[in-house]
């Protein structure tokens, strides 16, 4: 795989046990490559867990993490206005966490949580990032990139 010196890479989903191996895997690669990683999850102590390990793993300081509940669109603002703020660009955007829930449940916005979760907050976020993901590319392209993974729950 090519080097990612210098390149900003956001991944959502940094704080969930379950499916966390592909995770953490995937942000080890890139800070191997020399990435900025910036790890996301709602559980802010947990987020900053798995970023000690994988400054430990990799040697590299260039790993982050960052707190907002995405099944809560007012989050994935606040959280993409805080990168704006803390970035220049963003060059991988990668959506790397989903849920299925059982039973029926809304969030304090009134929208069922796998909606919120799965559709909404993927589409919120990378609407909200498209300056940064834009500025990832040379003028006249468009060299960003978003992914979006899917786990087995």
């Amino acid at each position: 795989m090519a080097s990612r010196d210098g390149r900003s890479i956001r991944i959502r989903g940094g704080d969930h046990r379950r499916h966390l191996g592909n995770r953490v895997a995937t942000a080890e690669s890139l800070a191997d490559l020399g990435a900025n990683v910036i790890l996301v999850g709602r559980d802010l102590e947990k987020v900053n867990g798995v970023v000690s390990k994988i400054r430990a793993c990799t040697g590299s300081h260039n790993v982050v993490g960052e707190c907002a509940d995405l099944s809560l669109m007012h989050e994935c603002r606040e959280l993409a206005d805080r990168l704006k703020v803390k970035y220049r660009k963003i060059d991988l955007l990668i959506h790397n966490a989903g849920a299925l829930f059982d039973s029926y449940r809304e969030t304090a916005e009134g929208v069922e949580r796998t909606l919120a979760i799965n559709l909404l907050a993927p589409f919120a976020l990378t609407t909200e990032l498209l300056p940064l993901l834009r500025a990832s590319g040379r003028r006249g392209s468009s060299t960003w990139r978003r992914e979006g993974c899917t786990c087995s729950l």
